[in-house]
């Protein structure tokens, strides 16, 4: 884990309120020594408060007045000390709390943390960068800052450091310490926490992350956890199918393991199904759809969903029952992954805030504990420390659930989530999809005109879900708007649009996926050179395969413009 410092002390009452013996006013209250006026005035007083409004009716959220005050100093704090802490990851997670307190991506300090970001990526070689004991964290946490940031602007960086992150992921399916280091042979449940979480947001922001790698990852989750239920910090591996004790079990880690759950669960829908009457939004339904039977999503890994189960039941149980605000070491750095644990918990079962007030317990924690400079300081560093805690009292982790479109079924269409209108949502294939077909093919066409709407991810998509003849249809009246969508700025609709044009066998739509053939998301990449297979009648044609080199990619091309000219000499893809 992050480490360095310790943490802040303060005086405090058992309620969560200041105390001052002199008798000035400490956190809306008044205190006085009880001789200076005599028992009956100072129970007149407590009398008469007791009717006054309370600085903070129930529960501590996001929005109580004295949390959004105690994030603004943590900001601050960060903006004023930002030299302070030159890690790589210290410097994003600086970024990243602005970001997520609605900081433009112009701001003076995210664009401090963009130039220092990118120094530290040096060449831009994977193998190279970030090679220090905590390079997963920075790595990890920079690809959330960038695609945080704009994930369009910084797709070099991106890539970059996803090809790094998946280069160490190591062949057991963990994340932990580079080679020389002496905890270098196991896994970490601490660092595979940064590679999932990067990988979601990655996966959520359009990225290619390959399934393997999710699958890999869960796998050791599932022969890493202990029989209690919780996780340790270096993973001693299970025979498949049963658990050993692990080592250091512990609260933080358990709230790492279990949100590392939820995150391949989602990624590789593996998620339990939800009724549909739950009263969960956005989670992952069984619908019974109108005109046809009740789905239910299927896997695309070779987890064994029982026991995938069983695990997340075991962690929450063991969480429900270890539950704290502050475990006593890396109090922060506990925190904002109990947020994002929490966070993902919430969408998938019904547990509620009602039964189990967790925000609010630590949130009172750290209301108590912040310096008067705004920091809070644990074990992983001020910085980081006081990134973590404002993190956590803007529910970080939920800022990101609520901007995805719609969430709950992983690897989708455009890397994107369900469908806003769940009610509707089924899985088709493995792909979840709006259930009810476009009014009219042509109603895509007032959209096409409109390439800033909001709904037109959401009604390419499902063009792209369309039976081939209906696409040929559209394609028959609109087909050059499509092809240009192809070089539009949303990675969704490109990968759509794409997916559409590549579900025809129109020799008219070729120029238009050869181009895809460099567009820098490689998921696309993989779909447009499907497409051109199929129009090709080959399956395994020119390529460029799986894990494509930058040289493979461009071989391709210049093979699929070779094939082309001399189908059509007159062809221009001179592009």
């Amino acid at each position: 884990m992050m480490n360095l410092a310790t943490p802040a002390k303060g005086i405090s009452s058992g309620g969560g309120q200041s105390l001052d013996i002199s008798g000035k006013l400490v956190s809306g209250y008044q205190v006085f020594p009880c001789g200076a006026l005599g028992w009956k005035t100072l129970l007149g007083i407590v009398v008469f408060s007791a009717f006054l409004p309370s600085p903070s009716l129930g529960a501590l959220t996001p929005e109580s007045p004295e949390v959004k005050r105690a994030i603004q100093r943590a900001v601050a704090y960060l903006e004023a000390n930002y030299k302070e802490d030159t890690r790589p990851g210290a410097r994003a997670l600086v970024g990243l709390t602005l970001l997520k307190n609605g900081a433009s991506p112009r701001n003076p300090t995210v664009q401090k943390v963009v130039t220092d970001l990118k120094a530290a990526l040096g060449d831009y070689k994977p193998d190279k960068i970030m090679t220090e004991s905590d390079g997963i964290y920075s790595m990890g946490i920079s690809i959330i800052f960038f695609v945080t940031c704009d994930s369009d602007l910084y797709r070099r960086e991106t890539n970059c450091l996803l090809q790094a992150l998946f280069q160490r992921q190591k062949p057991f399916g963990a994340w932990g310490y580079p080679k020389g280091d002496p905890n270098w042979p196991f896994g970490d449940t601490s660092m595979t926490q940064y590679g999932l979480l990067s990988c979601w947001e990655a996966s959520q922001a359009g990225y290619n992350v390959p399934p393997e790698v999710i699958q890999k990852a869960g796998q050791w989750l599932l022969r890493t956890q202990d029989p209690s239920g919780g996780f340790g910090y270096q993973g001693k591996i299970a025979p498949e199918g049963s658990r050993v004790p692990q080592e250091k079990v512990s609260l933080s880690l358990t709230s790492a393991g279990g949100g590392c759950l939820y995150m391949v669960g989602d990624l590789l829908k593996l998620q339990r199904v939800v009724a549909k009457e739950a009263p969960v939004a956005g989670a992952l339904h069984e619908v019974a759809v109108k005109e046809g039977p009740k789905v239910t999503a299927q896997p695309t890994a070779l987890l064994n969903l029982s026991q995938f189960h069983e695990a997340q039941n075991m962690a929450n149980r063991w969480i429900r029952s270890n539950f704290q605000a502050s475990p006593g070491m890396y109090t922060h750095y506990y925190q904002y992954s109990f947020e994002r644990y929490m966070s993902f918990r919430e969408i998938f079962t019904r547990d509620s805030e009602k039964d189990f007030p967790w925000y609010d317990e630590i949130a009172k924690y750290l209301l108590k504990t912040q310096a008067d400079n705004g920091s809070w300081t644990s074990l992983s560093g001020t910085t980081p420390d006081t990134a973590f805690g404002a993190l956590f009292l803007l529910r970080s982790m939920k800022i990101s659930l609520d901007k995805a479109k719609g969430f709950g079924s992983g690897l989708l269409v455009g890397g994107r989530g369900l469908p806003k209108d769940t009610d509707r949502a089924v899985v088709r294939g493995g792909q979840v999809v709006v259930a009810t077909q476009l009014k009219k093919v042509e109603d895509l066409m007032e959209l096409l005109d409109d390439p800033e709407s909001e709904k037109l991810d959401e009604k390419v998509a499902a063009l792209a879900e369309l039976p081939s003849q209906q696409v040929e249809s559209f394609l028959a009246a609109h087909g050059a708007k499509l092809r240009a969508l192809t070089r539009g700025q949303s990675p969704a609709v490109r990968r759509a649009a794409v997916l559409a044009l590549g579900k025809t066998r129109d020799l008219d739509n070729v120029p238009a996926l050869i181009y895809a053939l460099g567009d820098s998301d490689p998921e696309i990449v993989l779909e447009a050179r499907n497409g051109l297979q199929r129009i090709r009648r080959h399956p395994t044609e020119f390529g460029p395969p799986d894990q494509f080199t930058e040289l493979q990619r461009r071989d391709a091309t210049e093979k699929w413009k070779a094939w082309y000219r001399s189908v059509r000499p007159e062809a221009d893809v001179d592009f």
